[in-house]
């Protein structure tokens, strides 16, 4: 589709203080780096495990502030919001909710993880439903259902992307180009068409206060004060599977990839019309977005069900630097500003990784969890946060 107006993105700090919480989705600087370092050598049994918890079904992320740690899990017809305590694993609070499991061709089960904003907790259910929750206690503060209030069509494998706190606003993945709520009182303040479906990326909100996020049918940007949509780039990918957050790499370019084969680009946004600079199917991330570490952008390359591998290319080409089969599907986050990737592959092995354009390099490796692992790893004040699909949640010690 054409661009409706020129745009110049502007990029978000890639660093964060050495020790920070994990608040929301992709980590303190929105883009799944954190600066806090950790614990490079392990045991031959990987990190010490501090405690363990059961949370429910479910692939939603692990938010983590204060003493606070928070996820979604499914049991007996119902989603339950569940705060633990960072230094024992005990339940502080939990809040349920009615809701479908949902498993259509996996086990289920919430997806979007929880943002924590002040005294507040944000969720957003598979289905719609949305409510803000009291940090200290759980209490609901209000609830609703995005869907059935703006009319927007529930994607095939329910919404996925969480709320993105931007001022008074509460940002949604919610109808065909997003949904503003207010976020004091969970009423619509602008929304968009029925069709096409959400995407199941989560809203992303660069420096000049624009968004950009997905559709089934494109990635976009957005006025995040109107909804008025900026600029669209069309990108049709199978099932309407548009999941991994697009990746800015400068002011003017925008790195999008998504899994059954489709690929990545890169697109120029900086005239009227975004236009692609190179695209190919060197690095096709079905879920978990890749990430951008000097130039080069590291990711799971391939669907989970063929044989995926971590893979690097260059930013600047798209050309592949090296592939690394033996991880297989998985998740990764950055630490210690980039200089090492801590990937949970779906089997529930843990990788330490030093990202190298030129070579694989391996640091150590264990086995953490069992059963399937989907859910990108969480890492907040010196503890790591895993879970599985069937709700176990591990917290393991990584403070050097």
């Amino acid at each position: 589709m054409i661009t409706r107006a020129p745009l110049l993105l502007t990029l978000f700090a890639a660093t964060t203080s050495p020790a920070a919480d994990w608040p929301h989705w992709r980590g303190p600087a929105f883009n799944g780096i954190s600066a806090e370092p950790i614990l490079i050598k392990w045991p031959a049994d990987g990190p010490k495990k501090l405690w363990e918890a059961e949370v429910g079904i479910g692939f939603s992320g692990i938010s983590a502030a204060g003493k606070h740690v928070i996820t979604v899990g499914h049991n007996d017809g119902e989603d339950t919001v569940t705060a633990l305590d960072a230094a024992t694993g005990k339940v502080l609070w939990q809040h349920s909710y009615e809701a479908e499991l949902g498993d259509k061709y996996f086990e289920g089960g919430p997806t979007a993880t929880p943002t924590i904003h002040g005294e507040h907790v944000y969720v957003l259910g598979r289905e719609g439903q949305l409510m803000a929750l009291k940090l200290g206690n759980g209490k609901p503060v209000w609830s609703t259902n995005v869907a059935e209030t703006t009319g927007a069509r529930v994607p095939d494998w329910g919404f996925s992307g969480s709320p993105l706190v931007n001022g008074k606003h509460l940002i949604l993945n919610v109808g065909s180009h997003g949904t503003a709520v207010n976020r004091e009182t969970g009423k619509v303040i602008w929304k968009s068409a029925e069709e096409p479906a959400a995407g199941y990326t989560t809203p992303l909100l660069l420096a000049n206060g624009s968004l950009t996020f997905s559709n089934a049918d494109s990635y976009f940007a957005l006025d995040s004060a109107t909804g008025k949509v900026l600029w669209e780039h069309e990108w049709a990918t199978r099932y309407g599977v548009n999941a991994a957050d697009p990746i800015p790499l400068s002011a003017t370019t925008l790195f999008v990839a998504s899994g059954y084969n489709k690929g990545a680009t890169v697109i120029d946004i900086s005239s009227s019309e975004p236009k692609p600079v190179w695209q190919n199917r060197n690095m096709r991330n079905q879920m978990n977005p890749s990430l951008l570490i000097d130039g080069f952008i590291y990711g799971i390359d391939g669907d989970e069900s063929s044989k995926p591998s971590l893979r690097c290319i260059d930013a600047k080409n798209g050309k592949t630097k090296w592939s690394e089969p033996s991880i297989g599907a998985g998740t990764l986050i950055a630490v210690n500003g980039g200089k090492h990737l801590l990937i949970l592959s779906d089997k529930g092995e843990l990788h330490l990784v030093t990202p190298d354009a030129d070579a694989f390099n391996s640091e150590a490796s264990a086995q953490v969890l069992n059963g399937r692992c989907w859910t990108a790893p969480t890492l907040a004040n010196g503890q790591l946060y895993l879970r599985n699909a069937e709700g176990t949640l591990v917290a393991l010690s990584v403070k050097p």
